[in-house]
């Protein structure tokens, strides 16, 4: 009895593998903040967003929406509008370039995700870069 409770316990406390995910989890498990940079981005001339698999946008969607934070990097001296929900790894996903000819990538920013300088709690400067919490922007 103790070994099936054991059992019992061990499968449902696994997390979701997100690696099997199906095209209609993506259609019906994308959080709302997701969808929502996805729809910015796509609505964006100074932005292409990339193709992610299934696994990863569930990943993404699966993210705390207080933790969700969207910032600019470079991959390949380009560059990229990342997600990431850790201070510590914040191009954890990479989720669309910026157009070439977009020379400054916080104003860029500033735009797609329709943000004026006076919005405070909406985004914080660092000396490097511009961090964008979503979850102040979606109402």
């Amino acid at each position: 009895m103790l070994k099936f409770l054991l059992t019992v316990l061990t499968v449902a406390s696994t997390p979701l593998n997100h690696s099997h995910a199906t095209t209609k989890d993506c259609q019906t498990n994308i959080s709302r903040e997701f969808e929502w940079i996805k729809t910015q981005i796509e609505e964006s001339s100074l932005s292409n967003l990339r193709k992610l698999k299934c696994p990863e946008q569930l990943q993404i969607s699966s993210y705390s929406s207080n933790d969700l934070t969207i910032t600019s990097g470079r991959v390949n001296r380009k560059s990229v509008i990342c997600l990431s929900d850790k201070e510590s790894n914040p191009c954890k996903h990479v989720i669309a370039d910026l157009e070439i000819w977009v020379h400054n990538p916080p104003v860029a920013l500033q735009e797609i995700f329709n943000l004026q300088k006076s919005q405070t709690g909406e985004m914080f400067e660092t000396v490097e870069r511009l961090f964008i919490k979503p979850s102040a922007l979606i109402r």
